[in-house]
């Protein structure tokens, strides 16, 4: 008999139908050789024109993006409004491959600790309303289209807030005594 050497099962070569009397050897089908890359993007905003297909287009494995502000999606504590999140950015970057690293910035001001500071750190009484929050947010963005992995308490968490201007993202949700 003959040697007949097939890419994968189900696959065909052309005359391989035709032949009764030989061995069939199956090999994997190699798509892409290219291994995923380690290194990532931050992006301001997640465009679906510009900066998702580039960081796709570079093999990038990740991107950093502030996607979630917690004053605006929970402003009524228990009342959740996603409009403020940039699902089509958060879809079209699973769909090119890239895993989100989504940043949760600035508390409700009924949860903060410090009033003035919007990332400051969050008031021991609201610590369940937080964590709510983080599930409500992980059951909605972990699955289809989404698939969130990655969420970062916060942009540089160990800075004191009182060191940075009340409205920025530094200081998320720091306090110089709670080491």
């Amino acid at each position: 008999g003959s040697l007949v050497i097939a890419p994968a099962q189900g696959i065909s070569l052309p005359g391989a139908q035709d032949q009764t009397d030989s061995n069939t050897i199956y090999y994997p089908l190699i798509v892409n050789s290219l291994k995923p890359s380690i290194f990532g993007v931050e992006a301001w905003t997640m465009s679906t024109s510009k900066s998702i297909p580039m960081a796709a287009q570079g093999n990038f494995f990740w991107m950093r993006n502030f996607a979630f502000d917690w004053d605006l999606i929970e402003a009524t504590p228990g009342v959740y409004d996603w409009s403020s999140v940039n699902e089509t950015g958060l879809a079209a970057s699973a769909d090119n491959g890239l895993s989100v690293v989504a940043t949760i910035k600035y508390a409700p001001s009924w949860a903060r600790k410090f009033p003035l500071y919007k990332c400051g750190p969050i008031n021991q009484d609201s610590l369940d309303e937080f964590a709510t929050f983080l599930q409500e947010l992980v059951r909605r963005y972990s699955g289809y289209p989404y698939y969130l992995k990655y969420i970062q308490f916060g942009n540089e968490p160990d800075v004191d807030p009182k060191i940075a201007p009340a409205t920025q993202i530094f200081g998320c949700w720091g306090d110089d005594q709670d080491y």
